[in-house]
């Protein structure tokens, strides 16, 4: 899961014999397109199915927020943010009662943007194609100094810009000048020294990029608390207009260690829940899996998840998370698993259902090579392209 020089890696699917989840075949040496159970839910989801090709190249580290962050907003020529009378600030100070949605026209911004998940879009393409060129770029404006790293995207909608940090403070700014609209405190942040491992420090809180419902108004995110000296794994869904807390549930299942596992991956939308992908801390230390979990966007009802079946590590653990398809799928890449010899699910790009049961997958042919090295498929996400295509990348 640790970062490494880049490596280039090739596979080409093919199909093979369908397989239940618990099974562990090895692939074929020219990769695996394999085939999951027959759905459950079909019912409720009866659409064409499509293949995925997928394509392989290098991959670079893009730096995070470090130390106690603060935003900074940038504006160009052609689009710059512009101060209206009233601000959302004014409108909607800390502390405020729960009330109206607030208005996009006067969010103070020139040309109204919506970046509401990692990348833009669940198919985490990081693409505006109405956009103007962004160049020259020039500061606007800063925020003031947050309480701790940010190592999120910040999301924007209706005029505000969501960020959080590694302490559980999750903050709304008003996108016309920085101002802090709300912040809430949603939890006690893990001490990095309750941990068996990791890169983050002092203290492990809102470690992935959340995700924010525009048709609700609710902002989803996923904190790392200290509870009575122990680590423990919640959801959290705030109102995106006032900050206040509408409900919180556990993410952390029956019998894992909480403490080894991390939950870097963005948070996504799809049919009704909020999912959340799981790895473990930098270092590779203790019995963590990878994990997919989610929970009803109306914090009520049954959790659901699905488990990489690997005995240890197939983390779900980019940066940008869980990707989700037009017809609902979801799509997860998954990092060295802990077996050379029998194919575990490790290095793989896995294809779920909306209620997280296994489609298809894919690995690479050198998987072995992968697991044994580092060599991690799944240190990013899917990339969801036109044409019914997964384009992947890994290091």
């Amino acid at each position: 899961m640790r970062a490494s020089p880049s490596s280039r890696t090739t596979g080409t699917p093919s199909s093979a014999s369908p397989a239940r989840h618990e099974t562990r075949p090895s692939p074929p040496a020219d990769g695996l397109d394999q085939a999951g159970p027959v759905r459950d839910d079909k019912a409720d989801h009866d659409r064409r199915r499509h293949r995925h090709r997928l394509g392989v190249t290098t991959w670079q580290w893009a730096p995070r927020f470090a130390g106690a962050a603060a935003i900074l907003a940038v504006a160009t020529s052609s689009f710059a943010p512009r101060v209206q009378a009233s601000s959302a600030t004014s409108r909607h100070p800390v502390g405020s009662a729960r009330g109206a949605r607030h208005a996009s026209p006067t969010t103070g911004l020139e040309t109204v943007g919506q970046w509401t998940t990692y990348g833009g879009s669940s198919a985490r393409l990081s693409d505006q194609p109405t956009t103007p060129p962004l160049l020259p770029i020039r500061s606007r404006w800063i925020s003031p100094r947050l309480d701790g790293t940010v190592d999120g995207q910040p999301l924007l909608d209706d005029g505000r810009v969501y960020v959080a940090t590694e302490r559980d403070v999750v903050y709304a700014l008003d996108a016309s000048n920085g101002h802090v609209a709300w912040r809430d405190r949603i939890g006690t942040p893990a001490a990095a020294t309750d941990l068996p491992c990791g890169d983050i420090g002092p203290t492990n809180g809102v470690t992935s990029t959340r995700v924010l419902d525009p048709s609700t108004a609710m902002l989803y995110a996923s904190a790392e608390t200290s509870v009575s000296g122990s680590v423990r794994h919640e959801m959290v869904a705030l109102d995106a207009t006032t900050g206040a807390v509408s409900w919180r549930r556990d993410l952390d299942r029956p019998g894992w260690d909480a403490a080894a596992q991390l939950q870097r991956a963005a948070l996504a939308l799809d049919d009704g829940y909020v999912l959340a992908g799981f790895g473990g801390n930098d270092g590779d230390c203790g019995n963590y899996h990878g994990w997919v979990v989610g929970v009803p966007e109306s914090g009520t009802g049954p959790t659901i998840a699905y488990e990489v079946p690997t005995a240890r590590e197939g983390a779900i653990w980019a940066p940008a998370g869980i990707s989700v398809a037009r017809d609902g799928d979801v799509y997860v890449a998954t990092g060295y698993g802990s077996s050379t010899s029998t194919f575990d699910h490790g290095d793989s790009v896995v294809e779920l259902t909306p209620r997280l049961r296994p489609v298809t997958l894919f690995a690479p042919s050198n998987w072995v090579a992968l697991n044994a090295t580092d060599g991690d498929l799944g240190s990013t996400a899917p990339l969801l392209l036109p044409g019914e295509r997964v384009f992947m990348v890994g290091k």
